[in-house]
């Protein structure tokens, strides 16, 4: 009778014993104000309730990276209005920071990441960009200047031997510093040319940002959707089959104990009848 009990007991605990792993993976940890799940190599953040107005998430808690913020993590967060993502997360749920009500920035460090969030918020990158905007300088031209001793002038005068000599150098130093001063004036046109393209070019290019950026959100809200929709049609079949699941697993219990109490009573029978 004893070794038919211990044998009902053992199977008793193998049914339930699903139920008891499956509510352990579903365990929440946290860490100050932040609420995470712990998974084989990263962590998730599905939840905050401090109250500070700029919240930084960490990049690694208990040890593992910050991989994911879960759906609706910052729901009913109401005194956040800036929120900082590091370069960790790989991944962010639906609606993620919705209910949010305060919320006015996020500031993402991550890449090739869908961020979606109200309207009325700003969301700003703030890993390094490539390329330089850098403008050259211009380049200044000094004039020559005529020395007294290179004319062969004196303190007195032009010598008398070298006087017509001293006037042909004189007028080919002036020629040349004329010379000198139209290509100093004809560089600094260019170069006011140069940076009146670049400036136009500039312009053009901060006039095609705001395009790329509405297309990029574009995307962004029909990826969205895409995922609310595949996750929607997976949530709707997970509860149906964790309900049967739960329905099987109950009518084998409830068989089992049946089972035992029936040869208990046989026994017990066939004990009094002896």
């Amino acid at each position: 009778m004893k070794k038919r009990t211990g044998m009902f007991m053992v199977l008793l605990f193998l049914l339930l014993l699903p139920f008891s792993v499956s509510a352990a993976d579903q365990e929440t940890y946290s860490s100050g104000h932040f609420y995470y799940h712990a998974y084989p190599g990263y962590v998730s953040i599905s939840g905050y309730l401090g109250t500070e107005t700029e919240v930084e998430i960490p990049s690694s808690l208990a040890g593992k990276p910050v991989s994911e913020i879960e759906d609706h993590a910052f729901d009913g967060c109401g005194s956040v209005k800036q929120i900082t993502i590091p370069d960790t997360v790989t991944k962010i749920g639906v609606d993620a920071f919705k209910g949010a009500e305060a919320l006015e920035k996020i500031i993402s460090n991550t890449k090739d990441v869908s961020i979606v969030a109200e309207e009325k918020v700003t969301i700003e990158t703030d890993y390094a960009a490539d390329g330089s905007d850098e403008i050259p300088s211009a380049v200044g031209v000094t004039p020559q200047s005529t020395k007294k001793e290179q004319m062969g002038v004196g303190d007195g005068g032009y010598e008398e031997d070298g006087s017509e000599e001293n006037e042909r150098t004189e007028e080919r130093m002036q020629t040349e510093g004329i010379s000198q001063t139209e290509e100093s004036v004809q560089t600094q046109e260019s170069i006011r040319t140069e940076e009146s393209v670049q400036a136009r070019e500039s312009i053009q290019m901060e006039g095609s940002v705001p395009a790329e950026q509405g297309i990029q959100t574009e995307k962004a809200v029909q990826t969205e959707q895409d995922m609310k929709e595949q996750k929607s049609g997976n949530q709707k079949s997970e509860p149906e089959t964790d309900h049967a699941a739960g329905w099987i697993l109950a009518v084998i219990s409830v068989a089992a104990v049946c089972t035992g109490g029936i040869l208990y009573l046989r026994k017990r029978n066939i004990d009094h009848i002896e």
